[in-house]
């Protein structure tokens, strides 16, 4: 099942330009697949998902800051 999760994420990810995140991904999927990841391994991948997405969504956050300072200064005149 978590292969298949690691799937969808990672082509959701890959869509919005989010490539670091769809790498980790595609290598928890592959290691889902193969049916024959450790323990140790599946952790080390799950971990770098896990790592990738908090990236992602420091990323979303300082654009959605980026956005939002931009919208409060829309309309100041500075004479």
């Amino acid at each position: 099942q978590w292969a298949d999760a690691a799937h969808g994420i990672k082509g959701a990810a890959r869509s919005v330009g989010l490539m670091a995140l769809g790498d980790a991904c595609e290598t928890l999927e592959h290691l889902g697949r193969e049916g024959q990841a450790t323990p140790a391994q599946a952790g080390v991948a799950i971990s770098a998902v896990k790592d990738r997405l908090g990236e992602a969504i420091e990323a979303i956050a300082h654009i959605e800051h980026q956005l939002m300072m931009k919208r409060s200064f829309e309309g100041v005149r500075l004479e």
